[in-house]
């Protein structure tokens, strides 16, 4: 099994803008944990990761 060396925390409820979260996507992380402190849904997580499966 790999280690982790970089994880991002991603967090439904703050908006990203699509440069910062497409920089983030390309920066060679090796996970992403979702959490947030309240309100975090299945349909937040999936807008915010929405145009990556676009592209």
């Amino acid at each position: 099994m790999k280690s982790w060396r970089y994880v991002f925390k991603l967090d439904p409820d703050r908006e990203m803008d699509e440069r910062s979260l497409d920089a983030v996507w390309m920066s060679g992380m090796d996970a992403i944990m979702v959490e947030g402190s309240s309100g975090v849904t299945y349909e937040k997580l999936e807008q915010a990761l929405q145009f990556h499966y676009s592209k």
